[in-house]
């Protein structure tokens, strides 16, 4: 396994990248469920998203394939229902990811600019981390 921090930066972010896409690929999502709770068929979501025919849907559906942003919209929008819920292990994830990269982005551009710009990316950096942090002492 990659630790971040046995990464140098900006490369982190490319391993932080790496690992959300194989995740996406291989763990549960609940397109499907939400698709089989109405009558919407796959060739229905295919011909939304002018697709050819349905095996994308099918794959991405199963986990075989990640989803592009244009279907993870179309589900959220058709079927009213959060992105979150269409994949909750993912949540989870990408906010530990975040956790663990924010910190690692604050001091690279402490290193490398002390500039009011920078500063102010910094500032925004730490509120986005306490909103983390807050976030997930709410979920428990």
């Amino acid at each position: 396994m990659i630790l971040l921090s046995d990464v140098p930066f900006p490369y982190h972010l490319l391993v932080i990248s790496n690992q959300a896409t194989f995740l996406m690929k291989n763990t549960i999502n609940y397109l499907r469920t939400h698709r089989k709770n109405t009558n919407i068929t796959q060739y229905d979501i295919a011909v939304l998203l002018k697709l050819r025919d349905n095996s994308i849907v099918s794959r991405c559906e199963k986990g075989h394939r990640s989803p592009s942003l244009e279907m993870v919209l179309v589900y959220h929008l058709l079927f009213d229902i959060p992105i979150h819920a269409l994949f909750p292990n993912h949540i989870g994830i990408v906010k530990e990811q975040l956790r663990a990269g924010i910190p690692l982005l604050i001091a690279q551009i402490e290193e490398q600019d002390s500039s009011a710009k920078a500063q102010s990316r910094i500032s925004f950096l730490h509120e986005a981390l306490t909103r983390l942090v807050q976030s997930e002492s709410h979920e428990e």
